[in-house]
């Protein structure tokens, strides 16, 4: 067994995280951050939704349709681990990504605008491909209400998860990029557990809400 022992500096460094993500929490300026961060994701659901037609012919929409292919793979049968799992692991994956480029400013930022940009080009799609064959026999239409069903539940704890390891950003003038990243780090562990949380949901109260809804609408 192996047993980490913290030196003082890290219990230092420890408290000090602690005490800047707390009092960073209760700022006037926390709620104005989170939002700003959330509003990047919401812009980019909605623009790339909205030029779908223009994005199908690019290089971009072409990249979309990859991710979106990967994700429809691993999810549907590219693994033996349970769904929930997957999801979990590939939330976290995306949100250390997002939180260790904090650094150069730019690129979490665009990271968080493709995850939005591949939910609104996927909403398109599946409107334009209304038809999901889930069987031989059984074959289910894609609706705006099936859509939103698929996607509410689990999002409005997914998408603020996302966003809140780089609400600090928005406001790095005022402290620096260097605390920007130390305060984005102290915010990791719970942006971690409200993507475990949205995870559990996604796959398991969201499919029955959804198969619900295609029972009743049938």
């Amino acid at each position: 067994m192996t047993i980490i022992v913290l030196g003082r500096d890290d219990l230092e460094l420890l408290v000090s995280l602690s005490s800047a993500r707390e009092s960073y929490l209760l700022s006037k300026g926390f709620v104005r951050d989170w939002i700003m961060a959330t509003l990047i994701v919401a812009i980019t659901i909605v623009g790339a939704s909205t030029f779908y037609p223009i994005l199908r012919e690019t290089g971009l929409g072409g990249f979309i349709e990859d991710q979106i292919s990967q994700l429809r793979e691993l999810v549907g049968g590219g693994s033996s681990l349970p769904l929930v799992l997957l999801i979990i692991l590939n939330n976290i994956r995306v949100l250390l990504i997002i939180t260790i480029t904090i650094p150069t400013i730019i690129l979490p930022i665009s990271i968080l605008a493709l995850q939005g940009a591949i939910v609104g080009y996927l909403t398109s799609w599946m409107l334009e491909n209304p038809v999901i064959e889930a069987s031989p026999e059984i074959s289910i239409t894609i609706t705006p209400m099936y859509i939103f069903l698929a996607l509410i539940i689990h999002g409005i704890i997914e998408i603020p998860a996302f966003s809140l390891v780089l609400a600090p950003l928005m406001s790095f003038r005022k402290r620096g990029i260097k605390s920007t990243f130390k305060l984005s780090l102290s915010l990791l562990p719970l942006s971690m557990l409200m993507l475990v949380i949205a995870a559990v949901i996604e796959s398991v109260i969201t499919p029955t809400v959804v198969s619900l809804y295609i029972i009743i609408s049938s």
